[in-house]
């Protein structure tokens, strides 16, 4: 994207929480992404979506700690947006994240968790090109995801929204801007396309629906003959009013990349 549609200013902005280890934001049991609703632990949805959390560390503390959601597309691998693992103005020297398999965040233990193995990242935003449509990477699991989860079904390269139609973008992101307030749950929310540019579809977002912090790599499905299927990760937003996640949001297109997402299916 080279328009100024997509700013990349705002690609961190609305996306992996920044929580770092000064942290005071409230928790809210709320349905959220923001207005959204609660996910059901049954549903297709909450058995391919997860809650990614990774520590930037230096000299032995950490100095940084970011989450993002992301979705199976195997038993051993996630897919979520690159900028999670690559953030910006951070120093560090090392990092390290783990997958969590919960709709609930509220009771984690132990063995809900499993530390990932490594990532990879779109080649492109790791030299530097750190435009929305190359804002994808791949968490390798250390062990098969736990049952019931089961990656989701990826659209053909032909199943692409269109402009009007409504998708289901999912995350585990904030449930309020202003107030600042982190959700402890998956949650999902319906958006109207608005156009597809390139690599991304960009979707219109208001204070009333939106994916924000922490929704970044989280999935956006559209409806189809077989159900829902996954056609893109949530990768950015826009806002207006001084808040940066009720006006558009970008969703990057799978089919771009599908070349880079084959060998880890």
């Amino acid at each position: 994207m080279k328009s100024s549609m997509f700013l990349f200013l705002f690609l961190v902005l609305c996306s992996c929480q920044d929580s770092g280890v000064t942290s005071t934001f409230a928790i809210s049991s709320d349905s959220s992404i923001i207005r959204g609703e609660n996910v059901e632990p049954q549903s297709e949805i909450a058995q391919s979506s997860v809650v990614l959390t990774t520590y930037f560390e230096k000299d032995g503390k950490v100095v940084y700690k970011s989450r993002c959601s992301g979705v199976l597309i195997s038993l051993r691998s996630v897919l979520t947006a690159a900028h999670c693992f690559i953030p910006d103005n951070v120093e560090y020297a090392s990092s390290r994240t783990y997958v969590t398999f919960l709709v609930n965040l509220e009771n984690i233990k132990g063995s809900d968790s499993q530390w990932i193995q490594s990532w990879v990242a779109n080649r492109q935003y790791i030299d530097g090109k750190k435009d929305p449509e190359n804002d994808i990477a791949i968490a390798l699991l250390k062990s098969d995801a736990p049952s019931p989860y089961k990656p989701a079904k990826i659209a053909r390269a032909d199943q692409v929204p269109k402009p009007g139609d409504f998708i289901t973008s999912a995350g585990y992101g904030i449930s309020s801007e202003v107030p600042r307030v982190e959700s402890n749950r998956l949650k999902k929310v319906q958006l109207r396309v608005q156009g597809v540019y390139y690599a991304i579809v960009v979707v219109n977002e208001t204070d009333q629906g939106s994916s924000c912090f922490g929704d970044s790599g989280g999935p956006s499905f559209i409806d189809s003959e077989d159900g829902l299927i996954l056609y893109g990760i949530n990768v950015s937003g826009r806002g207006v009013n001084g808040k940066h996640c009720n006006q558009s949001g970008s969703i990057l297109l799978l089919s771009f990349h599908r070349s880079f997402i084959a060998p880890y299916l």
